[in-house]
């Protein structure tokens, strides 16, 4: 054979291979193990020294995104027979991310709800999506993008902390104009198509997305932030100007309803059981030093940001609680005041608003009834069978509010 023709013949043969290679490397990715455009597992051990909380544990987060103990190593959203799935979302108080999945209330309900049913036959999953700094804006684009694959049963939410402190109300988020970064990379044209056709470069890219977070652990860059950035935000907190009542003009609490019922709507329209349930936190009327120390929200205006009393940051709080109450009630949906029935003390939080070990067993004290009636309508509903009675009544203990 001639040489001249020899190399030209092995250059075609050599890309008809790469070539069916990659289709069989694709085909079999995409029938064996797909991943979802924008997976975001993640694990590693953490050490932290804030007060109330495990000083080593590991966070853990699934590919979807999601904090779960039946669903950490989930590789489909396709949600298993004969089970009841409940999704999370919130903010931080959601996120937790100074606990293991095992310590956080949805962890411990979780747990308890499926001893509770065990004689059933039935399975009740629940999964947590949370991210820091999140508003209701945020989590309604989640939910309105990626919630129904996982095909939810009920959805609780947690909001209002962060539409109360970070938003001065001057930018009402609209749809048609904003979009939102839900965790979204900044990426080529490219790359983007690519990550919407190739199983290939979700993988690769999820391999490199890995090593970076490795990396900062071992750098010292994820370690937990709050240990890390709390004591600075407490020192620039005690630095802002002091108000025993903030103004915002618009009110930023407006926005946060329309969020609020553009959530509810669209659960109500794809038939999933609602649960909203109340911000708790530390703030009061009269707190003591120990518990005025361990503050940092401030409050944003459109004039910088301010500290507030702490009377009018509770009362604003119940203001935020008290609209979501009545969007609630306003959608047939479940209202849990949790507001009024956790302790507002040192036991409960570490600081503004997130929980101590022991604040996240009673936070699912608190909700484990109200979660229980919902999994004992949707049992019947849906698959015909009626749970063991739950004689326990969702307790309100004042005296531990005092």
């Amino acid at each position: 054979m001639n040489d001249k023709n020899k190399h030209p013949r092995l250059t075609v043969l050599l890309a008809v291979w790469i070539i069916m290679t990659i289709f069989l490397l694709e085909g079999g990715l995409w029938i064996i193990h797909p991943l979802p455009m924008y997976p975001y597992g993640t694990r590693a051990v953490f050490h932290q020294t804030m007060p109330g909380v495990a000083p080593e544990f590991v966070f853990e987060r699934n590919m979807f995104g999601l904090r779960s103990l039946s669903m950490a190593n989930a590789t489909t959203t396709a949600k298993p027979a004969r089970t009841i799935r409940i999704i999370c979302v919130g903010g931080s108080t959601t996120a937790l991310e100074n606990q293991a999945t095992s310590n956080t209330w949805y962890g411990i309900l979780e747990r308890e709800l499926n001893q509770a049913i065990a004689s059933s036959g039935l399975t009740i999953q629940i999964a947590a999506y949370g991210r820091s700094g999140n508003k209701a804006f945020e989590t309604c684009e989640w939910i309105n993008r990626n919630l129904l694959p996982f095909e939810p049963d009920v959805v609780v939410t947690l909001l209002g902390i962060n539409d109360m402190c970070w938003h001065d109300g001057s930018k009402p988020y609209d749809t048609a104009t904003i979009e939102a970064d839900i965790e979204r990379p900044v990426e080529s044209p490219f790359r983007s198509h690519l990550r919407i056709f190739s199983q290939t470069y979700r993988h690769l890219s999820y391999t490199a997305y890995v090593r970076r977070q490795r990396a900062k652990v071992k750098s010292g860059q994820a370690v937990i932030w709050n240990t890390q950035k709390i004591p600075i935000l407490r020192a620039k907190y005690r630095k802002y100007p002091y108000a025993e009542t903030v103004e915002r003009n618009p009110d930023p609490i407006l926005d946060f309803t329309v969020q609020v019922n553009r959530i509810l709507d669209f659960l109500g329209s794809n038939k999933v059981a609602a649960v909203v349930m109340a911000q708790p936190t530390l703030w009061k009327a009269t707190m003591s030093d120990d518990e005025i120390g361990r503050l940092w929200f401030h409050i944003a205006t459109t004039n910088g940001n301010r500290r507030p009393s702490t009377a009018w940051a509770a009362n604003e709080m119940s203001r935020y609680n008290a609209v979501q109450k009545t969007v609630a009630e306003r959608h047939n949906a479940t209202f849990i005041p949790l507001d009024l029935l956790v302790p507002h003390n040192t036991s409960t939080f570490f600081d503004d608003c997130h929980y101590t070990d022991s604040g996240n067993r009673r936070m699912a004290t608190q909700i484990r009834p109200y979660l229980y009636k919902i999994a004992a309508s949707v049992a019947q509903r849906k698959f015909g069978i009626a749970l063991p009675e739950n004689r326990e009544l969702a307790p309100n203990d004042r005296e531990a509010l005092k």
